[in-house]
Order: structure tokens, then sequence, then C-alpha cells
């Protein structure tokens, strides 16, 4: 099996934190051939003892919109599809984010979300989830989302199967977390880094929660964070 994270973002997203998550469980159950990943990456994955083909860095995720990437990953993911035909042949493929890898059929990839089908931030990724990832579900041997809120979304406007997609959620290690003994109450948000997580509305109303509890926001240096911060 080839485990495809060749846009997957900087360490520390919660895309990151899903994908080495999935990938740990992933590696307990079933033979991992390679990883396919960004050259920024790649000794992370060698010293768990990974075969890892790289891409270039230019055409993996970051927290900011980029209307570049997308295009280059786009016409490099069919150099990129030679090269995995030619050294791997159709050995089943598994993707953590939405991106397939075109003429490759044996693929599974994970639609964490359909957000952009409706509230797109750029004219490309509109077309991407209105068009392309609408023809990717449908062409790919299987879909995994992370909620059945999610695979109900994604069974309903691309018009697919319910059972050709399958729902593996978030997953949480009490180990990564430090115990806090003292008791206190707040309100904690997670991956605030964009305007569709509505953080700002629920700042905006702090006068029906701000006396009783304190508000704690985890995300990446987005404007939308910077944003947040001004708010506060």
């Amino acid at each position: 099996m080839i485990v495809n994270l060749s846009r997957l973002g900087k360490s520390g997203t919660g895309m990151w934190q899903y994908s080495i998550k999935f990938l740990t469980a992933l590696r307990e159950i079933a033979d991992v051939d390679a990883i396919i990943c960004s050259k920024v990456h790649a000794d992370y994955f060698e010293k768990l003892g990974y075969a890892v083909v790289t891409v270039p860095n230019i055409v993996s995720n970051t927290s900011k919109t980029s209307r570049l990437r997308p295009l280059v990953w786009y016409v490099y993911s069919y150099w990129l599809a030679l090269r995995v035909l030619i050294k791997f042949g159709n050995k089943k493929l598994v993707c953590t984010t939405h991106h397939t890898i075109p003429l490759l059929r044996n693929q599974t990839i994970t639609v964490h979300d359909i957000r952009p089908f409706y509230y797109p931030d750029s004219f490309i990724q509109k077309v991407y989830f209105r068009f392309l990832l609408k023809m990717s579900v449908k062409r790919c041997k299987h879909v995994l989302t992370v909620s059945y809120t999610v695979k109900d979304s994604i069974a309903k406007t691309y018009n697919v199967d319910s059972e050709k997609i399958s729902v593996i959620y978030n997953s949480v290690n009490k180990s990564d977390f430090i115990q806090k003994k003292e008791k206190e109450n707040y309100f904690l948000a997670v991956g605030a880094s964009w305007p569709h997580k509505n953080i700002h509305s629920f700042i905006k109303n702090k006068k029906v929660w701000s006396d009783s509890y304190n508000l704690i926001i985890v995300c990446g240096r987005t404007d939308y964070a910077m944003s947040l911060q001004q708010m506060v």
C-alpha cells in the first residue's frame, strides 16, 4: 500500500495530526510500501522507517490560501502518476487529503469536509469542489471522511452511494495533553484559522458567556486568527 501525503502542509496542523495518527494506525494492520511526501517532510518519515517518494515543496499546502499551488499540483500530478505506476504498478493507494493522483484507479481519498463546495475561498477552489472532486469521488475505490454528517453531505452532494464512504474519526491521544489540576470554566476553540469556523460570531456574543467562562483559541497564524486576536 502507498500512502499519499504529497499535499500535506507543515507539521502541527490538524491535517498533519490526522495524517500521522492515521498512518500509525494503518501500519498496525497493513504493510506500507512507501510514503509520498514533500521534500521538507522526507527526513521525518525516513526516520520512522518508511520508504519515501518525494515531491517538490511547492505542491504541498500552506496555511494561507494560494491560487498558484493548486495549479502547480494539477500539472505535476500527471508526472507523479507515471512515477508511481512505473515503481509500484497498480498497488493500493490511500490519501489523507482529498487530492487524487490521475490515471490511478486503485486509490482511496479522504474528504474532510465540503465547505468549499458552498463557500469557496477562490474560483479555483470552487471549480475543484464543484467538478473535479465530484469526478474523483465517483472514480475512487473508496472515500474516507471524519464524521457521519460529512459522509451524508458527500453522498447527497455528489450523488454517490453512502456505502462507498467510511468514517474514521479524528483521534485523540491523552498523552499529548498536560493534565491541569486547577478547575476552570473555559471554551476551547481548536483550528479556528478560517472565517467559516465562525469564531468571530462567538466572540461578538461574549456578553452571554464572558462572566463565567474564558476562551482559549488554538490555531494557525492566519489573517483571520490575527483579527480574532484584535477582537479579544
